[in-house]
């Protein structure tokens, strides 16, 4: 009766499906796996528990009510210790295919070990019909990525292309692949809200490195996440270019995985290089009509790459008036700021980076609503520390 209850807790406090979320969640296939095992493992031994304690509670009233010797007495276990007993009662129900002897005439043990075995063959057979169709689905997802591996293999050989870009196209789909899943979701079983907020949860460390979009996290935080979900990834091979030096500027870019390189033809003999790092470029194109780009940014190994465009920044901002009005007088004071000392006035590259980092900086914390955001943050972090005082007082 307890393991019962145990059971029906577990069942009504959905803690199967939360663990099992928990388990997906995570991304490992192997995990999935052995989860489904365990539960699996699991259920067979509550069940095949209860089944025991039936069917030892079965042969030791037989053996009281009635002068037939019940399996208790033919397995000789009657006066041994319980856990002797138990070990025997539970063999008998998970060796069901071919069970120790019984009396001939009893008809109760028999009509019992018949009862036993259809629920043992079920319970084991829908645990094992859970597991299949837990490997068919991992199979499932690891062929789609095969199938559309095969697809370009066989199109590459079909057009007969050299080897080595053979080998440098695969590893591109494969790197694409792994940062990107092939397999799309149905955006009908999401509304609008959650999708922003999984959106939040994917891209929201991207722009968080940006001055003004990680104050617009905290004090916009749905303008924020549409943001994020009107993000568009790219990826690039090596020795792309992500925008050229010169080009119109139309896109505001951020960098999230992957090496790149920063060269400029003003500065023939200086260049800057990082890795894995969240840089923003380009961000005045989304508050002038025409610009163009001071530098160029190359790739030099696969990377992804986030783009914001200026009309996608824009349709956001219309939903919400306040959230406007902050960053119109932040981009008013950041062209201001990004106007008034020429680019050719840097020494290198990193300076003209840091110029528009450092406008952004600036125009931010000298935005009205960010001030009196701090100010805030200020009062009341002074208020909590006077209300000891207060009590002690």
């Amino acid at each position: 009766m307890r393991t019962i209850r145990i059971l029906r807790i577990v069942k009504a406090g959905k803690i199967n499906v939360l663990w099992e979320n928990l388990v997906i969640s995570m991304g490992r296939q192997w995990l999935i796996l052995s989860f489904t095992v365990g539960k699996m493992l699991l259920v067979i031994g509550c069940v095949a528990h209860i089944l025991a304690c039936i069917w030892y509670a079965l042969g030791d009233t037989v053996s009281g009510a009635t002068d037939k010797s019940s399996w208790l007495e033919i397995a000789g276990v009657r006066q041994s210790p319980f856990p002797t007993q138990y070990i025997h009662s539970l063999s008998w129900i998970l060796l069901t295919p071919s069970p120790p002897p019984l009396t001939p005439d009893s008809s109760v043990e028999h009509t019992a070990v018949l009862a036993l075995f259809v629920t043992t063959v079920l319970v084991i057979g829908s645990a094992l019909s859970v597991l299949t169709g837990t490997l068919n689905e991992i199979r499932q997802v690891n062929s789609e990525r095969s199938k559309k591996c095969r697809e370009l293999r066989i199109f590459l050989q079909n057009r007969a292309v050299p080897t080595e870009l053979m080998m440098r196209v695969m590893s591109y789909a494969d790197y694409k692949m792994t940062r990107h899943s092939p397999i799309a979701y149905d955006t009908t079983l999401i509304s609008p809200m959650l999708e922003a907020e999984l959106a939040t949860s994917q891209f929201g460390a991207v722009l968080s490195s940006h001055p003004l979009l990680d104050f617009m996290s905290s004090m916009y935080p749905l303008v924020f996440a549409e943001c994020c979900r009107g993000l568009k990834k790219h990826f690039f091979c090596e020795g792309e270019a992500v925008f050229s030096e010169g080009s119109l500027a139309e896109n505001m870019y951020m960098s999230s995985h992957g090496k790149f390189k920063i060269i400029a033809e003003s500065f023939v003999d200086d260049e800057v290089s990082f890795e894995d790092d969240n840089q923003y470029f380009a961000e005045i194109s989304l508050y002038v009509e025409a610009v163009m780009h001071g530098y160029s940014l190359h790739t030099e190994s696969f990377s992804e790459v986030f783009s914001l465009t200026p009309a996608d920044f824009a349709s956001v901002l219309v939903h919400s008036p306040v959230c406007a009005t902050m960053v119109i007088e932040y981009a008013n004071e950041y062209i201001i700021r990004y106007s008034a000392v020429p680019a050719t006035s840097h020494s290198n590259i990193w300076h003209t980076i840091e110029r528009e980092q450092d406008c952004a900086k600036a125009a931010c914390e000298s935005n009205s609503f960010y001030l009196e955001a701090w100010i805030c943050r200020i009062s009341n972090t002074l208020n909590l520390k006077q209300l000891p005082a207060k009590r002690s007082c």
